[in-house]
Order: C-alpha cells, then structure tokens, then sequence
C-alpha cells in the first residue's frame, strides 16, 4: 500500500526541520533499523530510522529544504508497488505547501528522542557538517574519540577537509610509535595538542603530563616553507551574510522574547571564596571526582531553592506555578550556541555526585548528545563566565525559569573585616529575575542564602 513519509515531530518544541542527508536512495527497501535519512531541527542533527519494512519510491524533500512538521518527504510502499502518474491522492489535498526556504549548513544540538514522531520512525543523535566548522564522518569521531586523538589537529583528506576514518588511523599509526603517560594523553587529547609535536623527557623518552603543559606555554618555532603545517591562523571573515542555523534562529527568538516580554530586575552581590577555596582542596585531595567551583555555586543554588521556596516559581499563561523539586540548569557553551543541560534534585547530592554528573551533561551537551528529559524542567540557572577572567555577567532568563544568576572569576580584593583590612578571594554574583512571579525581596533572601552557603561551606557536604 502507497503511504506519505512526513517530516516527524522529533520533540515537543518542534515545528520545522531541514532535511539532511538522505542515506538510502529511490528504490531501495529498507529494514527495520535501517537509518532513512538525516532531519536537522533547532535542537539537534538526527537520523531517522525505520521501525518497519518498505520500499521508498519517491523522495520528495531535498537536502536543505526546510519544512514544517508533516509535510511530506517522501513516498514509500510495500515491495512491487508502483506509483501512479497523478500522486495527489496520496498526498492528499490538506498536505502543507514546502516553502522556498533553503537552510545553509546544518544545526547540531542535544539529541532528541522521538517522542511525537509517526509510529515507523525514530531518532537518534547524529553527526552535522557545516560550512566553514570542522567536519569529520561519523566514523572517523568514534575512532577519534576512543582512541583520545583531537579532531583539531588532523587535516581531512576527504571532500571539501572533511576528516575520514582513514585520516585517524595514519595519525593513530603515527602515535603509536611514541610513548605517553595516560595522563598526559588525556590532557593532550583534552586541550587539543599534537603528541607527535611535543619533546618527551620522561624515562625511555616517554612523554608526561609536565611535558604536554610545557608544549601550551613554549614559543612557536619558525614556521618552514614546507611542509604544509597540520594547523593555520584561522583566516579573517568574509564580510557578508551568515547564514542562520536553526539553533541560532531559536536562539535569536527565545532571547528576544525573553527580553522583550519578561520584566527582568537584577541583583549584585559577592562571594567570599576563601574558605571555599580550602574545602575545594580538601575534597579534591582524595576522590575521582574533582569539585570545581562551579559544582559548589549549583550546589549552594540547589540547596537555597529549599531555603527559600518562594523563588522556585514560574510565570505559565498567566498563571505562578509553584515547583516542588529543586533542579539547576548548566549554561554549556559551544560553537553551535547555548546548551542548558539540568541537574536534578540538586539538595539530595553531595558535592563529588554533582560534579561527576555535572561532567557528565557538559559533556554530552558539547557532543550533541543530551535526551530531551535532560534539558527541560531547570527551577533556574547558572550562567559562569568567571573561566574568561570577566567579573559578572547580567544574563537573560531562560523562560520559562523565573531566574539566572551570573557568575564571575574569583579575584583577590581587599575587604575590611571587623575593623582590620584583609586580602580575600571575591567572586561576583548577579541575580535576573522575573518580576511577575518573583520580588526583588525575595529575590535578595534567594541571593543572601547562595552567598551564605558558600561562605560557609562546611554546610555543603562532599
């Protein structure tokens, strides 16, 4: 029987979606399993896969082509079906018009389960390519990833750069010959540097970690005519239009309407990090898991939704919505835009289960690869720019959360206590609020409680 394949609905906020790659071609019968095709969607780059055996007999919707949810792309049939000459009865008259909308390039963001998508598809995260980005085949990534070889430092033999399987394994083959601690090939594979360039001083001229951080801080050599170095200056910008992405399209529109229908009021405050600075190191110098700062500040967030409930609120069609769980959401940035991951039921963790997990949603954010229960559901967030040396940052709500707080580097200052003048490592701390379902009032207790548990950050337990 002949049937329309419509674009699926791979997520809740969904409404269109640019068709990708389509990896089988008119007239092949696909399997359960197989993959159809790649659907790019404001959130992630996905494959498609068929939950059923057919035949896909005409393909509608090409590379590029964005398109809203449940508009046909295809027509697929059972194995010996032809199609007719007039295919109007199986589109059907109320099928959506395609729009002349071409995408350039594609999104990549969290990957998305199908929780709406038609009963024969299912999604799963997958790899982007994207003009001007390093690109590299799905194969080549895994390889990459197992064996910890930085895709930064490899040239793509493939088409237009694109790094293949094969270009991992020559460097793989290359690498081998050399000798590394596991430590300094995780810090080498972490910071993107090139083992095969770093002079070794280790026994049996094995290189160690020292020698990896070295490589970060020694000069550049004299650059030779030949041959061609792996990596080069990254060259200025053509002067013109970007094309949008479908993540820094909704980007562009949550903001916006962030800004421009929440009534944000903002508090300063700063912390004082000293005593946090000795805890820190004392959790650290035993354990896997290692607490940065940033663990501590989503720890005291956490904890303070409990202590001051009336903050852990939001503003729906309106309508306040109490919360009862206390769930802190990440700010994860990367070339693509901004990823929020969300850490659940923060209060019940202790500060080593919260910085293992917390690792863990960085990561999968910076591949692509969160489910949507990962990214929804955050009471508030914490946004840190502290890593730039920047003292603070007044950071825009995620809606529908009632507020964010910006967090900057801590820094010595000098402070009078009790009388006396003392060096004291400060870190600022900036509140947004949104002033239908949160007050100012309210909003400094929530400030003032964060700031006490981190002063006091015995109350933190490990």
């Amino acid at each position: 029987m002949l049937r329309k394949l419509c674009m699926p609905k791979l997520g809740e906020t969904m409404k269109e979606g640019t068709v990708g790659e389509w990896k089988k071609k008119e007239g092949d019968f696909i399997k359960v399993g197989d993959v159809i095709l790649e659907i790019t969607t404001d959130k992630a780059t996905l494959e498609v896969e068929s939950f059923e055996e057919w035949a896909l007999l005409k393909i509608l919707a090409q590379p590029g082509e964005l398109l809203p949810v449940n508009t046909p792309i295809a027509i697929m049939g059972d194995k010996g079906d032809k199609l007719p000459d007039d295919l109007s009865a199986i589109l059907g008259a109320d099928a959506p018009a395609k729009p002349a909308i071409a995408a350039q390039g594609a999104a990549q963001g969290a990957a998305q389960t199908a929780q709406n998508a038609p009963p024969n598809q299912t999604a799963r995260a997958a790899d982007a390519q994207e003009p001007g980005r390093l690109i590299a085949s799905p194969r080549a990534k895994k390889l990459a990833s197992d064996e910890k070889i930085p895709l930064q430092i490899l040239r793509g033999s493939g088409p237009n750069g694109r790094i293949v399987e094969q270009d991992v394994s020559d460097y793989l083959a290359k690498r081998k010959a050399i000798k590394a601690t596991p430590t300094a090939l995780e810090v080498a594979y972490q910071k993107a540097i090139d083992l095969l360039l770093v002079k070794p001083s280790g026994a049996d001229g094995r290189i160690t970690v020292e020698d990896v951080e070295k490589s970060l801080s020694a000069p550049a050599a004299p650059a030779a005519p030949a041959p061609t170095p792996k990596t080069a200056a990254v060259p200025m910008p053509v002067a013109g239009e970007i094309p949008l992405t479908n993540m820094r399209r909704t980007i562009a529109a949550r903001m916006t309407q962030s800004k421009q229908t929440v009534p944000h009021f903002y508090l300063f405050t700063e912390a004082d990090m000293t005593a946090a600075a000795v805890h820190r190191a004392q959790i650290n110098a035993t354990g896997d898991a290692k607490v940065s700062f940033n663990d501590m500040v989503v720890a005291a967030m956490g904890n303070a939704l409990k202590l001051v409930p009336i903050v852990n609120r939001q503003w729906r069609d309106g309508k306040i919505i109490q919360l009862d769980t206390c769930n802190v959401s990440i700010a994860v940035a990367s070339d693509d835009g901004l990823m929020v991951p969300v850490l659940r039921d923060v209060p019940s963790k202790g500060l080593r289960q919260i910085a293992s997990e917390s690792r863990a949603l960085i990561e999968k954010a910076r591949k692509k690869a969160l489910l949507p229960d990962e990214y929804v559901g955050g009471s508030c967030t914490v946004s840190n720019v502290g890593v730039f040396g920047i003292g603070g940052v007044f950071a825009i709500i995620n809606t529908p959360e009632s507020f964010i707080i910006g967090v900057g580097a801590i820094k010595p200052k000098v402070v009078a206590i009790d009388g006396g003048i003392h060096i004291r490592s400060m870190m600022g701390l900036t509140l947004s609020g949104d002033h239908r379902a949160i007050d100012g009032a309210s909003g400094a207790q929530f400030l003032k409680a964060v700031t006490d548990l981190l002063e006091n950050p015995a109350t933190l337990r490990a």
